[in-house]
């Protein structure tokens, strides 16, 4: 604690350093909302479907104040939550500090300190469900656990989500039985009882320099720190320095190249060190023709038995205006992950997309497909086949109304050593923003979702929801 303490006050003391100058102008931004959720399917099963409501009340409260060559910033924004049907609150507090110096007209130093606390309810577990719909139940943050321990190589995001749940089974049976057995505890909360309560915290400085016209060199340290008051999650501190540079060659070519470094400590687990330069060139024909090529390359590795990997891509991409309102984009990815337990996988991942901006709004249409194949057998064979079909629209129907809509649609195939699984993935939805009264703000979404799939694991389900949210925010002058 004492080298947490030491951090702290280390921010605080480079913080005030940077409010000496004179002639400041210092502003206070407040904000509060109350909001409403309602979810038809909560489970997401085909029968005996459960729904609740959900109640919010949020607050965001800023404080700036600008120098000739400096800032400084101190925001605070807490969310409360009120669960209806099983009568249960949730709460989070997010606090962000941040102090900026302009060294020289070319060098600026940034410092950040955001912190997060978060007390939930655990999720409603049930362990006679199969894997895949137990991790389905789960909360982001128990979820997030899984992935790290069953799949190393990704970071989760909920849109994996089909993804996971098709290789979930698989990788869990590739386990260690030291993972395998951290993973039944995780996903057995006795039904939901008890709080689940963490804290993480993430001490950023970074310094930029920029020597030319979109050129610059950036460098940083990040320390993050999360600290799980219940449960068996691991504790874990990062260190992670990073260095980009952005080089305008000339008005045709942009280079950018960088390396992200990454140590993780978890108290529970093997540690795990991260490599990861990059590489990016672009090329303009045009103001609004631009080819850009790529090459990542990061390797995961860990202290312990959890099996390491290598992440190869190489990326293409072609953004061009056709006119003044039509911009079309494509792309093509190529990569390589070699795993150390159940063999590489190789993919060839290819999208195209139009936008066309209209009179008060844009709409916009996109496709992507992706094949990827593995040979953990020894010889190649299919894992996984996808494409889908996207399209987002826009329109401000007057000037304090805005109307949004959206729909989707992904089709999945995943093979294993058995037999072949389909998922059929269908989002849509539509919202509307009112801005009135000045400060006042309401906000009404809907969504739908629904999942078919033959896998005998998991249910095909449906499920509606709704957001109604009112707020007001203000900004004063002081």
């Amino acid at each position: 604690m004492a080298n947490k303490e030491k951090a702290v006050l280390t921010f605080i003391l480079c913080a005030l350093m940077s409010t000496t100058a004179a002639a400041r102008q210092t502003t206070f931004n407040g904000s509060v909302a109350i909001g409403s959720d309602y979810d038809s399917n909560v489970f997401q099963t085909d029968n005996n479907r459960t729904d609740e409501w959900r109640n919010s009340l949020e607050a965001k409260l800023a404080l700036e104040s600008k120098g000739v060559d400096n800032l400084l910033s101190l925001s605070y924004n807490p969310i409360f939550t009120y669960n209806n049907r099983r009568e249960t609150t949730a709460k989070r507090h997010d606090l962000d500090l941040k102090a900026q110096r302009d060294i020289s007209e070319h060098w600026r130093m940034t410092l950040d300190n955001a912190y997060s606390y978060q007390d939930n309810p655990y999720f409603e577990s049930n362990t006679a469900l199969s894997l895949a719909r137990q991790f389905q139940r789960a909360g982001d943050f128990t979820q997030t656990e899984i992935v790290r321990l069953l799949f190393p190589e990704i970071v989760w995001e909920p849109n994996q989500l089909t993804y996971v749940l098709s290789e979930i089974s698989t990788r869990y049976q590739q386990a260690t039985p030291q993972d395998q057995n951290t993973v039944r505890n995780l996903l057995n909360t006795n039904g939901g009882q008890g709080r689940q309560r963490y804290f993480t915290n993430d001490l950023s400085l970074t310094s930029i320099y920029k020597f030319a016209e979109d050129s610059q060199l950036v460098m940083g340290y990040t320390l993050k720190i999360l600290d799980n008051r219940t449960g068996i999650q691991a504790d874990k501190t990062g260190h992670n320095p990073t260095i980009d540079l952005t080089w305008r060659l000339n008005k045709l070519w942009l280079l950018e190249a960088g390396y992200n470094y990454s140590y993780k400590h978890f108290d529970t687990t093997n540690d795990s060190t991260t490599n990861n330069p990059h590489l990016q060139a672009s090329y303009n024909f045009a103001a609004n023709n631009r080819l850009t090529a790529g090459f990542n390359y990061e390797n995961i590795t860990y202290d312990g038995n959890t099996a390491s990997s290598t992440d190869q891509t190489f990326s293409l991409s072609w953004n061009k205006g056709l006119d003044q309102f039509t911009t079309i984009d494509s792309g093509l990815d190529l990569s390589y992950n070699n795993r150390e337990v159940a063999g590489d996988e190789r993919e060839l991942a290819v999208s195209l997309g139009i936008t066309r901006r209209i009179d008060r709004g844009s709409i916009s249409v996109s496709g992507d497909s992706s094949w990827t194949a593995g040979n953990g057998t020894g010889s190649w064979s299919d894992l996984r086949r996808a494409w889908s079909l996207n399209s987002t629209a826009s329109y401000q129907i007057r000037q304090d109304l805005t109307s949004t809509a959206d729909i989707s649609y992904e089709r999945r195939y995943a093979w294993d050593s058995q037999n072949k699984t389909t998922y059929n993935d269908l989002k849509a939805g539509a919202g509307l923003n009112w801005n009135f009264y000045r400060w006042f703000s309401l906000d009404i979404n809907y969504d739908y979702k629904l999942l078919d799939s033959d896998a005998a694991y998991l249910d095909d389900y449906n499920e509606h929801l709704i957001t109604i949210k009112l707020s007001a925010a203000n900004q004063w002058q002081l």
